[in-house]
């Protein structure tokens, strides 16, 4: 009777932590070829393959890139895989076709002696030119040295497909260039040292007292950042370690 009553309590206690384990466990997406699932005690990520069976484990990190997943393991190691298979892809791949009949937008600084005039002009729907561009803003030349959009330049082409590649910067950015410093039209509490504007996709890398950062993903408290790769970036702290970055600033250590 005494080793029953034992054995009753080991189950129920068991049980009990199991059922708590299985709380933990949440289901982050389910298809007919895989389920991905969040450890809540650890924040971690776990990649099931229904068809192949492979299994990752430990992810710190999945977000879609594509028609694949991009990934974080235990060892910061950053790669990409089949959304189907699950094998390991060297490119993301496009998820969608886009159309190409949509509104085309050309920004462009007209100078005149005093002032400078930010225009839109919509061009693919209106090739012969019948509407006139739209005056967005003027901004006067004591306020500005120059006008640049997010190309670096005075003027810019873009469509109405752009947010589904450059998914954190707005294509209507406008950075105003007094005394060597950028400041961004509408929010002018952002002032930058310096921008890249070597590549826009998904955002510019700026500084700031020789810090670097990401326009609109994170401040200016990096001693080194590189391009984002689909969702990531590794970013060097200032004390010299490197980590990873993803598009909302969460940091992966």
């Amino acid at each position: 009777m005494k080793n029953t009553i034992i054995f009753l309590f080991l189950f129920a206690l068991l049980s009990n932590l199991n059922a708590q384990t299985d709380k933990n466990i949440i289901n982050e997406f389910e298809s007919d070829y895989l389920l991905i699932t969040k450890n809540l005690s650890n924040n971690t990520y776990q990649i099931n393959s229904k068809k192949s069976k492979s299994v990752y484990s430990d992810l710190k990190y999945v977000g879609v890139a594509g028609n694949s997943y991009q990934v974080i393991d235990a060892n910061n190691e950053i790669f990409l895989l089949d959304a189907m298979t699950l094998e390991r892809k060297d490119e993301a791949g496009n998820a969608f076709w886009l159309c190409g009949t949509v509104p085309h937008y050309t920004l462009d600084v007209k100078e005149t002696k005093d002032s400078f005039v930010i225009t839109k002009d919509e061009t693919f729907f209106d090739r012969i030119g019948e509407e006139v561009a739209e005056e967005l803003v003027k901004i006067s030349k004591s306020e500005a040295d120059s006008i640049v959009f997010i190309n670096g330049k005075n003027t810019f082409d873009f469509t109405s497909n752009f947010s589904f590649t450059s998914t954190v910067i707005d294509p209507m950015t406008v950075f105003i260039v007094k005394d060597g410093k950028y400041t961004v039209l509408g929010e002018e509490t952002l002032k930058y040292d310096s921008v890249d504007f070597a590549g826009y996709s998904p955002t510019l890398k700026y500084s700031v007292d020789n810090l670097y950062g990401f326009h609109n993903i994170t401040e200016a408290k990096y001693s080194k950042v590189s391009d984002f790769q689909d969702n990531l970036a590794r970013v060097t702290t200032v004390k010299g370690k490197e980590i990873i970055i993803d598009m909302e600033g969460n940091e992966y250590f």
